[in-house]
């Protein structure tokens, strides 16, 4: 009887732990397993690490630019349009549609030199790359009674010259078998094509250009003289569309060149020629200032007979020249100090 008893209230004591531990546990639940839980659950959460986001990007992945909504970063539209379109006018590299470029421009003479940011120096055929080139000249004058396009070259540097035409294959140099020494004037010579280019050279070194001529376009029966002149270290040259005729066989046609410093590059000066001498040509005649930025003058028609040639800035000595009807002629200065006049018959040169 009595270990009847014992059983029973062990039994009761047993089912009183089982029901009071219940209690205990369903008031735990609250807020915890059925509840919304803490900012440590994502710890919990069975197959993804917290500090992983590749699960949550939905199969896209950082590196992948099509997920940045509006942008493709392949695209050049959208890239012009996140960065900003280029300005319509200043510089910009490669090309532009006016001022200075690297490899031509729309119009305009140019001597070389390049403003801006620019891509590198275009190479220049039968010579090493320098600072030496230059776009190039038209002469679309024809004044010869041939119908090849010639070229001359008065050489008015230091050294002594010859002159390459790069854009013949095989190249050619165009004056032989003498080379232009310094004062001189060459003869003429024919070019192989109406649109080519020129490389000017130092004759003991050939392979070296001195200033090249790009894109040069010459029209049949045209006449082009190139002055190349140095002041101090710096060769240039001064690109003549030459005439061979006049208006009148009683008019002799002149113009001026200036391809010396005259012992000043910055003065601008009027050259005159006045009736002087014993057969006096009439007429006093004015030319348009030059100076040696500024070099040369138009043609003017005036009658023929002698003239005094006169600087109003007082850089050469006054001379009489007598001019002859139906001739042209180019009148350059020369020197830089020690100043010369050279007068070139344009019409004789283009009988040679």
């Amino acid at each position: 009887m009595t270990n009847r008893m014992t059983s029973n209230l062990s039994k009761n004591r047993i089912v009183k732990c089982l029901l009071f531990s219940c209690v205990l546990l369903i008031s735990a639940c609250d807020g915890g397993i059925f509840g919304t839980g803490g900012a440590d659950d994502a710890d919990l959460i069975e197959g993804i690490d917290a500090g992983d986001n590749s699960g949550l990007t939905d199969g896209v992945s950082e590196n992948d630019t099509q997920g940045t909504a509006g942008f493709d970063a392949s695209n050049s539209s959208d890239t012009a349009n996140m960065t900003g379109s280029p300005s319509e006018s200043g510089t910009t590299t490669g090309s532009s549609t006016s001022g200075d470029t690297t490899g031509g421009t729309t119009g305009g003479e140019t001597t070389g030199e390049t403003t801006g940011d620019t891509t590198a120096s275009a190479p220049i055929t039968g010579g090493n790359v320098n600072d030496n080139e230059i776009e190039g000249f038209v002469n679309n004058t024809p004044t010869l009674g041939t119908p090849a396009a010639r070229i001359s070259l008065f050489n008015a540097s230091t050294q002594t010259l010859n002159v390459i035409e790069t854009g013949v294959n095989p190249e050619t140099l165009l004056f032989e078998p003498a080379d232009i020494v310094p004062g001189a004037l060459s003869s003429t010579a024919n070019l192989s094509n109406n649109i080519t280019s020129l490389s000017i050279v130092d004759s003991e070194n050939v392979t070296e250009a001195l200033l090249t001529f790009s894109n040069i376009e010459v029209a049949d029966s045209t006449l082009t003289n190139i002055v190349v002149r140095q002041n101090a270290d710096t060769i240039s040259v001064i690109t003549l569309t030459t005439e061979t005729t006049t208006s009148d066989p009683t008019l002799a046609r002149v113009r001026m060149v200036q391809a010396g410093s005259l012992g000043d590059t910055d003065i601008i000066s009027t050259m005159q020629l006045v009736s002087a001498g014993d057969n006096p040509g009439g007429i006093d005649l004015s030319f348009s200032p030059i100076s040696f930025s500024d070099a040369q003058t138009d043609y003017l028609e005036l009658p023929a007979g002698q003239y005094q040639l006169s600087d109003n800035a007082n850089r050469i000595a006054e001379q009489v020249l007598s001019l002859s009807g139906g001739v042209v002629y180019t009148i350059v200065l020369t020197g830089d100090g020690d100043n010369t006049v050279v007068v070139i018959n344009d019409t004789q040169m283009g009988e040679r």
